[in-house]
C-alpha cells in the first residue's frame, strides 16, 4: 500500500475542477496533509472542503506561485515540513484572442504564460529545496505537456514553457540526486481546466485526471527511486520519455563544408543506429572533439535514461 501518512503535500494551482484539485483529493486519500495552492480563494476553499468532508486534512493558500516561498512558508508553519512539491499550477496556453501564431503573440501574454508555467515553477521549486535538504529527502514534480514535447499551433508560449520545464527538472535531479532530493516531469494528457470544456464528454470521461495522480502518487512516493525522467500520462496509459540521438555523420576537417553535408544530409534522417544518451549526458559531442584532440573527457553527474538512477 502506498500511503502518505506523517508527510505534507504542496500541491499548486489545487482549485476545485482542475488537474491539481484531482492530485490534492489523492494524497489526501493515502494519509498526506496537503497545501492546497489556488489564486482563487473559492476554487481553493473548494478543494479543501471536499478533503476535510472525507476526513482528510488539507489547508488553502491563495498566494501566487511567482511568491513560492510564501506558500512553502504557510506549509512549514502548518506541518512543521514538505515531502512533495507537486508544480501544477498554469493557465490554459491560449490567449484571450484564442489560438496565435508566433508573430502575433503579445508580450504581455508571452511573459504572463512563461511565468505562471516556468518561473513559477522555479519559484516554488527553489523554496521547496531547502527544507527538503535539511530533512534529507523529498520529491518535486513538474507539470511539462505534450504542447511542449511535440509543439503545437496557436499556442507558443505554452509551448516554449513547458518543453523548459523538462530541462529544468532534469538539471535539478542531477544536482540534487546525492542531497536526496528526486525530480520528475509528468505530461499529462487528461480532463482538467480548458481541456474540459474544449472536449467531448465522453473523451473526458475516458480521461480522468484520477489517472495522473495516481501515477503521480506511486512516483513521488519514497519508495521509488526514479529521478530525472518525464512520463505521458492518460487514460490508463503510461509512456516513458527520453531524448534520441542518430548516429549521425563526422567529416575531417579538410571534407567539412556545406555542400558535403547536402551530399549525405539524407543520414540525418536515419535513427536505425541510435542510442539514448544519460541524464545529464551534455557532453557527447564535447567527448569526442575532446577524444580527437587527444584531452581527457569531462565527467558529468549522469541518471540512466533507462532507470532514472544514477551511473
Amino acid at each position: 500500500m502506498i500511503t502518505y501518512d506523517e508527510k505534507v503535500v504542496v500541491v499548486t494551482g489545487g482549485g476545485a475542477g482542475s488537474i491539481g484539485e484531482r492530485h490534492a483529493r489523492t494524497f489526501a486519500s493515502r494519509g498526506a496533509s496537503v497545501v492546497v495552492n489556488d489564486i482563487s480563494p473559492k476554487a481553493a476553499d473548494a478543494t479543501v472542503n471536499a478533503i476535510l468532508a472525507n476526513n482528510g486534512r488539507a489547508i488553502a493558500n491563495y498566494d501566487s506561485v511567482l511568491d513560492g516561498g510564501k506558500i512553502v512558508a504557510q506549509a512549514l508553519d502548518a506541518y512543521g515540513r514538505i515531502d512533495l512539491m507537486l508544480n501544477n499550477a498554469g493557465n490554459r496556453g491560449i490567449g484571450p484572442e484564442g489560438p496565435t501564431l508566433v508573430g502575433d503573440v503579445s508580450a504581455t501574454w508571452w511573459r504572463e504564460t512563461v511565468d505562471v508555467h516556468l518561473t513559477g515553477t522555479f519559484e516554488c521549486t527553489k523554496a521547496a529545496l531547502k527544507p527538503m535538504v535539511e530533512q534529507g529527502s523529498g520529491s518535486i514534480l513538474v507539470t511539462s505537456s505534450p504542447t511542449g514535447i511535440f509543439g503545437c499551433t496557436g499556442a507558443s508560449a505554452y509551448s516554449a514553457a513547458k518543453m523548459a520545464l523538462i530541462g529544468f527538472m532534469q538539471s535539478t535531479a542531477v544536482e540534487y540526486h546525492s542531497l536526496g532530493v528526486r525530480c520528475n516531469a509528468l505530461v499529462p494528457v487528461a480532463d482538467g481546466g480548458g481541456t474540459r470544456a474544449t472536449l467531448s464528454a465522453a473523451w473526458n470521461d475516458a480521461a480522468s485526471a484520477e489517472y495522473v495522480s495516481e501515477f503521480a502518487a506511486w512516483l513521488a512516493h519514497e519508495s521509488c527511486s526514479i529521478s530525472g525522467r518525464a512520463f505521458e500520462v492518460g487514460g490508463g496509459y503510461i509512456h516513458p520519455l527520453r531524448v534520441q540521438m542518430g548516429a549521425g555523420i563526422q567529416f575531417d576537417e579538410h571534407a567539412y563544408s556545406a555542400e558535403t553535408i547536402a551530399e549525405h544530409s539524407g543520414l540525418l534522417n536515419d535513427f536505425s543506429d541510435s542510442f539514448y544518451p544519460d541524464i545529464g549526458e551534455l557532453t557527447v559531442i564535447l567527448n569526442k572533439i575532446a577524444d580527437r584532440a587527444g584531452e581527457p573527457p569531462m565527467e558529468t553527474v549522469r541518471f540512466s535514461s533507462e532507470t532514472g538512477e544514477p551511473v
